[in-house]
């Protein structure tokens, strides 16, 4: 039997490993996978599961168009080279591209993944008009068009019936509910919430950061987690002095860039996400909720795909830290019986909805047909 060869591209490998390995997986036993990647930082690890790895180095802001018109010509090469069947993408670079290069290449089945819409649709402008109109152009030879959320649909397909005819829902990147369960079942000393994500200040860092040194002055028995890559280069990212004042000032506790998050989330009594963040459905939610920990996070898009006010936690005010703080206190202050009960919501939520398998059979089923 002649195998398809299937394409996954991505802006960086370590999205691969965390989100996609499993997807992957699923494929390799009857299609021959390839994975694009914008950088080599785990090129082995991909490689030791069988797939060959080829590296793109996507658009920055430096050279924007020389970088853009370079990757599209190398993604071209690839193509006629590998001759792949189909064709995921995901992340806005990878999405945009890979829908451009796919008009030379119109027997390629394209399926890009739209994982939340990022800043550039944070407000009405001329870098949401480009991005919104590079969307539709890259979609249109689109097979299917995955999106994470209802809202996204409608904000960058609004009144394109053709599009919208091409969607298909998915439960976020979906989570290995075998693999993300809560191991720790002794009773914690203190109760801590953690902040777990980059450290962009549209993710809600600095209104956590704050709501700590609040609830600090208040003394009560709790501990503030912050765990998170610090983005360099980044204008919305805060620097690496910044987080090592705070953790100086002991009124938090930085743990960096967790290698497995499974680790933190075991020792956590809640997770703290006070996003702004355009999100497609967020996966420090979905890994927060299948460990059976309450949730605490912004009434926003996304986040309402997960949290259920009162029911597997609590939403809270954006861009206001002594909102947030009421919100933890409030959380802090229920009692024992009634975080577990959220807490174990939290886990049936995301088992009936957001199991990674219902993500990777829709994937498969487009092989299918």
């Amino acid at each position: 039997m002649v195998k398809n060869k299937v394409i996954f591209i991505t802006n960086s490998s370590w999205n691969i490993v965390n989100f996609r390995k499993n997807l992957i997986f699923s494929f390799l036993n009857e299609n021959n996978v390839i994975v694009i990647s914008g950088d080599r930082k785990h090129e082995d690890q991909i490689k030791s599961w069988g797939v060959k790895f080829l590296k793109i180095s996507f658009p920055s802001s430096n050279y924007l168009f020389l970088n853009f018109f370079v990757s599209f010509f190398k993604m071209i090469y690839i193509f006629i080279k590998e001759k792949p069947n189909y064709c995921f993408s995901f992340t806005i670079y990878p999405n945009i591209l890979s829908g451009l290069v796919i008009y030379f290449f119109p027997g390629i089945k394209f399926s890009p993944n739209v994982a939340g819409l990022g800043r550039a649709f944070k407000k009405k402008g001329l870098l949401n008009f480009v991005a919104s109109t590079l969307y539709k152009i890259s979609f249109l030879r689109a097979t299917n068009i995955f999106f994470q959320n209802k809202e996204d649909v409608d904000e960058v397909l609004l009144g394109d019936s053709n599009l919208r005819n091409k969607v298909i829902l998915v439960p976020g990147s979906g989570i290995d509910v075998n693999r993300f369960r809560k191991e720790n079942t002794e009773e914690k000393k203190d109760f801590i919430f953690l902040f777990f994500s980059r450290l962009l200040k549209s993710k809600g860092i600095l209104e956590f950061l704050e709501a700590a040194k609040i609830l600090r002055t208040k003394k009560i028995k709790a501990k503030f987690l912050v765990a998170g890559p610090i983005i360099n280069k980044d204008r919305d990212a805060i620097s690496s002095n910044e987080i090592r004042n705070w953790h100086q000032s002991q009124h938090i506790e930085y743990r960096g860039e967790i290698k497995d998050v499974r680790e933190i989330l075991d020792i956590s009594s809640c997770v703290v996400l006070p996003t702004y963040y355009n999100e497609g459905v967020p996966r420090v939610l979905l890994e927060a909720g299948a460990f059976s920990l309450p949730l605490i996070a912004s009434n926003s898009r996304g986040c309402r795909d997960v949290l259920k006010e009162g029911f597997n936690g609590l939403f809270c005010p954006t861009k206001d830290p002594i909102g947030l703080s009421d919100t933890m206190l409030r959380l802090f202050h229920m009692t024992d019986g009634k975080i577990e009960e959220m807490g174990n919501n939290s886990r049936k939520m995301i088992e009936e909805n957001f199991d990674e398998k219902v993500v990777i059979q829709k994937y498969l089923n487009l092989l299918v047909h």
